[in-house]
């Protein structure tokens, strides 16, 4: 019950973020070019990068530390948060010019300045985010998001409206970043931070922490540089598209990952220092309450997420249609692997992410280009696809040793999620084509529909299954 009522919290606050998000953006998409999305997509994945490779672990630390709750502890790891802040806006200060030379924006020296502001902003927030969660009193930590969230995005389109300029994209950042820290401070419980060194504390999170940085700097290198790699190929306008279109198709495998860090990690935890042989078990419990559910919200969006963008955005945005079923497969690949990797983290095992996701990037990289020069942007995304099943090997060959792997189970579900994104583009292409000019409108409908029952089906069932 811990863990299901944590899931709902974590995933209704997440899940109501992330509808804001959508909103706005239909909103800004009538407002900016494709081109300012581009932008953003660079600009957001050299700091997301700057995050990475200074990603110690403090968050898994606080979270899987018997001295979790320790003050001394606790402060000592938010002074290393704050050092940390700094050097990261100070980094990406200098990186901006050289990424506005390489890319051809001048536009990029300001707009990452003044991302990095709002990430600096955040590097001050009460470690209280960390332990809140730990202890798995998630609804606060859902209220302050979400709060969070509607001002930024007010005053984003704010900005956007009343400017119409790619500045407005930076706005919500800096708005997040500051009143997060502020009201984590002011509103949730925990004891007034102070500036500490303690160097048992430091010692502790950088022996955890040093396969996570690892790991987290080739995690960028897999699951971000393919938009910096798409913007050095494709125009910016094309970027921006896909940045748009992996919004929306990512969405389950992102709320999985906070899952993953504010209820898996706490509960495999647990699970591992009452009783080691328990893990198992307890990683079964997690796979059998959120693959259903990944699964069924993974085949909904493969059906839905092309008639969103062709109904709801402008002909500018229309190759989001294509692109966003082929991002589902990379988003549900990575979603398999969320518990898998926390019960691994559970067990101090953080060396087996790293080589996983360098594995991920060495294939994806030369797999995603060699399809491009052959099928264009949808050859780009497949190649993507190809280094996610990849990366997934190693973390399957290091669970079998601690009985957790479930690879069997994984593929089918793989299997079945590329079956109904096969079969429905098959249904409109036929359509779109012509082949069946009297039945081609009612095998556009019906072959969805049909899947998407089916799909919705099987998951009642098994939730169904599960609550007896």
């Amino acid at each position: 019950m811990v863990l299901i009522r944590g899931a709902l919290w974590a995933s209704s606050g997440y899940g109501i973020v992330q509808l804001i998000r959508l909103v706005a953006n239909l909103f800004l998409a009538k407002w900016l070019a494709p081109e300012s999305f581009g932008v953003l997509a660079i600009a957001n994945s050299a700091q997301i990068g700057l995050q990475m490779i200074s990603d110690v672990g403090i968050g898994p630390t606080i979270i899987r530390d018997k001295r979790g709750g320790d003050f001394r502890f606790l402060n000592t790891l938010w002074t290393l948060q704050i050092i940390r802040g700094l050097l990261l806006a100070l980094l990406a200060v200098a990186i901006a010019l050289p990424l506005s030379h390489l890319y051809g924006v001048l536009e990029l020296r300001v707009l990452l300045a003044m991302i990095a502001f709002g990430s600096l902003a955040g590097s001050f927030s009460s470690t209280a985010l960390h332990t809140l969660a730990r202890d798995q009193r998630l609804a606060r930590l859902n209220v302050l998001e979400v709060g969070v969230q509607l001002f930024a995005y007010g005053a984003m389109l704010a900005v956007a409206w009343h400017t119409r300029s790619i500045w407005s994209l930076a706005i919500g950042g800096i708005v997040h970043g500051a009143l997060r820290a502020i009201l984590s401070h002011l509103i949730l419980p925990g004891h007034r931070h102070r500036i500490a060194w303690d160097r048992d504390a430091l010692r502790n999170v950088l022996k955890f922490g040093r396969w996570i940085m690892l790991s987290t700097l080739i995690t960028f290198l897999a699951g971000q540089s393919d938009r910096l790699t798409l913007g050095l190929i494709q125009p910016l306008s094309v970027l921006g598209i896909y940045a748009i279109a992996s919004g929306l198709a990512l969405m389950p495998r992102e709320i999985a990952g906070r899952l993953a860090d504010s209820v898996i990690l706490p509960y495999l935890s647990r699970s591992y220092h009452g009783d080691p042989n328990e893990l198992p078990n307890a990683l079964d419990r997690v796979r059998s309450i959120f693959f259903p559910i990944g699964f069924l919200a993974s085949a909904a969006l493969s059906i839905l997420a092309p008639l969103f963008f062709l109904f709801l955005y402008d002909e500018r945005y229309e190759g989001a249609a294509r692109l966003a079923p082929l991002i589902v497969m990379i988003g549900w690949i990575g979603l398999t692997q969320v518990p898998l990797q926390r019960a691994l983290l559970a067990l101090g095992n953080s060396r087996s992410l790293a080589v996983s996701s360098f594995t991920r990037w060495a294939v994806g990289l030369p797999a995603s280009l060699t399809a491009h020069y052959f099928l264009g942007t949808p050859g780009f995304v497949l190649g993507l696809c190809l280094g996610a099943v990849a990366g997934a090997a190693p973390l399957y060959i290091v669970a079998s040793r601690h009985r957790l792997s479930f690879w069997r189970q994984d593929a089918v579900y793989t299997l079945a999620l590329a079956g109904i994104i096969l079969s429905t583009s098959a249904s409109r292409s036929t359509t779109a084509n012509g082949l069946i000019p009297d039945l081609g409108g009612s095998i556009q409908v019906l072959v969805p529909i049909s899947l998407l029952m089916l799909a919705l089906l099987w998951t009642a069932s098994r939730v169904a299954r599960l609550a007896r």
